[in-house]
């Protein structure tokens, strides 16, 4: 079931099924839009999780483009090779506020 949250609030709005969410796309795609529309920011997120959720328990079905995998196999052999290292997310974000300011 994917709980749907209204407002801030920890009360949930509705409990659909996992199935009913992630309805072939050819299915619900007529009725998606408008749907989508109407749907609050918590609602919205909510879906988008049930989605990655899905998505996750399928990753080998997931295709990964041909440029994709070569910077992540690069960046393997990098790490490898120990010619590059993991950063704290926050001195991450830190380095990427100070690039885009």
């Amino acid at each position: 079931m994917v709980r749907v949250l209204r407002g801030s609030g920890t009360q949930w709005r509705r409990e659909i099924p996992v199935e009913a969410a992630l309805a072939p796309a050819y299915i619900r795609s007529m009725q998606a839009a408008p749907e989508l529309k109407e749907m609050t920011l918590p609602e919205k997120l909510a879906l988008m999780e049930a989605l990655w959720a899905e998505l996750c328990r399928h990753e080998e079905e997931v295709p990964v483009a041909d440029w994709h995998k070569e910077i992540l196999d690069e960046r393997a052999r990098l790490l490898a090779e120990g010619r590059a290292a993991f950063v704290d997310w926050e001195v991450a974000k830190e380095r990427i506020a100070k690039r885009t300011a």
